[in-house]
């Protein structure tokens, strides 16, 4: 089957968006950070998405295409020849916005507060469908007969642990 058929919808979201010529960074959801989403595409498809703080460590200015040879400073040195080239593309707008937050630009700022907010968010989530699973209670069986299937508060940590887990197991499917 095609990467793309309805089979392939069990691989991870960034690998299939990946085989069916999709972006991995959505640009339209942080529009003040789109330029620099744009310019990490390539990163992104390399990395699987992985962004660590250190990743562009070493790297500076403007990439050298065609002029002097590049010298790979020997913090970059391992990196392989496409995620290093890819990071030399991507690194004028990671140095742009990292000065941009430096400087305290508002909308960016408020846009990186949102951000983190749904990566907290999701890691929790995450986590919570973890335990559930491996405490054999994803779905929880029997389903809480008080837990209508539409009901997705998961959040509400008050609640007996099967309905916590029903309500998550609702959210998730």
């Amino acid at each position: 089957p095609s990467p793309c058929s309805p089979a392939a919808a069990s691989l991870p979201k960034v690998a299939m968006d990946a085989a069916c010529g999709q972006p991995p960074l959505d640009e339209s959801c942080f529009r003040h950070f789109a330029p620099l989403l744009h310019a990490s595409q390539g990163y992104a498809k390399l990395s699987g998405c992985r962004f660590r703080s250190k990743s562009f460590d070493g790297l500076s200015g403007e990439p050298l295409w065609g002029g002097a040879p590049l010298e790979v400073p020997p913090l970059r040195a391992s990196d392989s020849g496409p995620r290093l080239a890819a990071k030399i593309a991507a690194n004028p707008e990671v140095d742009e916005f990292a000065e941009r937050l430096r400087r305290g630009d508002g909308p960016l700022a408020e846009e990186l507060d949102r951000a983190f907010r749904v990566v907290m968010v999701e890691s929790v989530r995450n986590a919570m469908i973890s335990m559930f699973k491996a405490l054999d209670m994803f779905p929880p069986k029997p389903t809480p007969a008080d837990v209508d299937c539409e009901d997705c508060a998961y959040e509400d940590v008050t609640a007996p642990l099967p309905n916590i887990a029903q309500r998550l197991y609702n959210d998730q499917v």
